[in-house]
């Protein structure tokens, strides 16, 4: 089918799935999963974790990327604590997984709205969790993989200065948004769930 195969291992390194990558530019799905078996739960696998979870423990957070071609160039680029979803949402059985070897997560995951999305609410039900939870800011229209390939030492710098959640959506907003009534509703809707969703009534 002209893709680019991936083992998806389980956290002790066996292979219970495969993803495919299309290769062509034109092809419809850009990737193709194995369906849910007795061995492949979705909810369940981080993908790369198997290669993971020694640096995790080492550098004490969890790197969350897009896909698997951003974890195989995080690791690398010197980032072996990185893992990827496997075409679906973060669960809480991927945070307990994550949690049995770091309380801290880093979300690195595309620039675009969709992924900014995407960040506000894995970071929130990570939060419930009792995460503690930052990101790293990317360039606009960039993806993890894109970025290493072309300037690893910048990933380095933006994975370094990475905020808490919450600063890191506010400076976001308060970069989008002129107006400071729209600033107002942007951080209604989108820092004050974070802050709910923080079990420390000192880190509130």
């Amino acid at each position: 089918r002209n893709r680019l195969m991936f083992p998806i291992r389980d956290s002790a390194g066996r292979v219970v799935a495969f993803t495919g990558r299309a290769l062509a530019a034109d092809d419809v799905a850009k990737y193709l999963n194995s369906p849910e078996t007795e061995l492949y739960h979705k909810s369940e696998i981080l993908f790369g974790m198997d290669f993971a979870k020694d640096a995790i423990r080492v550098r004490k957070f969890t790197m969350l990327v897009e896909g698997q071609i951003d974890v195989i160039l995080a690791h690398q680029a010197g980032f072996q604590n990185a893992v990827a979803l496997s075409g679906t949402a973060l669960t809480e059985k991927h945070l307990s997984l994550m949690k049995r070897y770091s309380e801290n997560l880093m979300l690195v995951l595309d620039a675009d709205t969709a992924g900014l999305k995407a960040t506000a609410r894995s970071a929130e039900l990570a939060l419930r969790s009792g995460l503690r939870v930052k990101a790293a800011r990317l360039p606009k229209g960039k993806d993890p993989a894109e970025l290493i390939g072309e300037d690893p030492k910048d990933f380095a710098q933006r994975i370094a200065a990475a905020k808490p959640i919450v600063e890191f959506f506010l400076a976001e907003l308060a970069e989008k948004e002129s107006s400071s009534h729209r600033l107002l509703r942007s951080a209604e809707n989108i820092v004050l769930p974070l802050i709910a969703a923080m079990p420390s009534p000192m880190e509130r």
